[in-house]
């Protein structure tokens, strides 16, 4: 598996929006959607149960850089 790292700024936001880092892996690894989004981000959604997580993120060769993560409402759709 691709080593999973975080920016300054994802991790302000996880903190903020009391997201665990495990989440995040797991929507990175199990989405149950996904789509390119700007610049060639990946945005990968995954009900957690206890609600939605969107993840927005670049991929390289062997790294995948998390930018943000935020809750959502719906999956595919906005906030």
């Amino acid at each position: 598996m691709d080593t999973i790292t975080f920016t300054p700024h994802a991790q302000e936001q996880m903190t903020a929006r009391d997201i665990t880092a495990e989440e995040v892996v797991e929507t990175i690894v199990t989405p149950d959607y996904s789509r390119v989004g700007r610049q060639g981000r990946i945005i990968a959604e995954k009900d957690l149960e206890t609600r939605i997580l969107r993840v927005v993120y670049n991929e390289g060769q062997e790294e995948k850089v998390v930018i943000t993560a935020v809750p959502v409402r719906k999956i595919g759709g906005g906030r």
